[in-house]
């Protein structure tokens, strides 16, 4: 088999570094855009609600057995 040159090697890491750092980019700005709508009323009502459920959940029973 024969080597390929330096050089083919850092182009083809380098592309691959670039990539990364494209696709990172472009996945935070999808985020940051898809959070620029305030949440409905609705939402913040059942996220309250699930809250409230998930903290009468983990809270000890005060029963003596």
């Amino acid at each position: 088999m024969s080597q390929h040159p330096v050089w083919v090697t850092r182009l083809a890491l380098g592309g691959a570094a670039l990539l990364v750092f494209g696709v990172t980019t472009y996945d935070i700005h999808r985020s940051i855009e898809a959070n620029q709508t305030p949440p409905t009323k609705e939402q913040v009502a059942a996220l309250g609600a699930q809250i409230k459920e998930s903290r009468q959940s983990d809270e000890p029973s005060n029963r003596s057995t």
